[in-house]
């Protein structure tokens, strides 16, 4: 009898296991495209040789406006980038920080003509001390050309005659939106 009780519930669970198999039977198909490429942009900037940079301001007078030649910046990289310039000393006998004034103005690249004020007039401590956004949304390829002007306090102390500074001036591009390094551009390493 318990023989006959194992044989029936086997007979009940295989077709339990037939009808569940049944009920869940459907079609399939795949498909695979191969070759897919995942590719990330670039943030690059340079600035070539003889255009701009390095420049020298030699021979200043207090109360003396002067202006760098034209800068150019291309942003060589494959995705819109927003600009910064920071700066910092590297040698010299002065410090001049807190006696002479700067300011960027965006020009045309073949005449130099104004376009727009970036950096109003400030105290060149700035430079060291904070990122100073010098262009927006530059798309990749692009050029831009900058000015930078410089004026000594005219008052400023006889102690700075003779003397020089200088420096590195760092241009530091980020994706576009992004913001600056939380490291101030004085202390600031790539």
């Amino acid at each position: 009898m318990t023989k006959r009780i194992i044989v029936s519930l086997a007979m009940i669970a295989l077709v339990i296991a037939g009808v569940t198999s049944a009920t869940v039977a459907y079609f399939s198909d795949t498909a695979v495209t191969g070759g897919n490429t995942f590719s990330m942009g670039t943030v690059d900037v340079t600035q070539a040789d003889g255009w701009g940079l390095p420049f020298m301001f030699t021979n200043m007078i207090p109360g003396e406006q002067r202006e760098s030649g034209i800068i150019t910046v291309r942003n060589t990289g494959s995705m819109p980038i927003d600009l910064y310039v920071g700066q910092r000393a590297t040698g010299g006998t002065g410090d001049f920080k807190e006696v002479v004034d700067y300011a960027i103005n965006e020009v045309t690249c073949w005449d130099g003509v104004y376009v727009r004020t970036w950096v109003n007039w400030q105290r060149v401590i700035s430079l060291f001390s904070t990122w100073n956004k010098i262009g927006e949304n530059i798309p990749a390829l692009d050029y831009k050309c900058y000015k930078v002007y410089v004026k000594p306090d005219a008052g400023m102390a006889n102690r700075f005659q003779g003397n020089s500074a200088l420096t590195d001036v760092i241009l530091y591009a980020v994706q576009q939106g992004y913001g600056v390094p939380s490291t101030p551009p004085w202390s600031w390493t790539p």
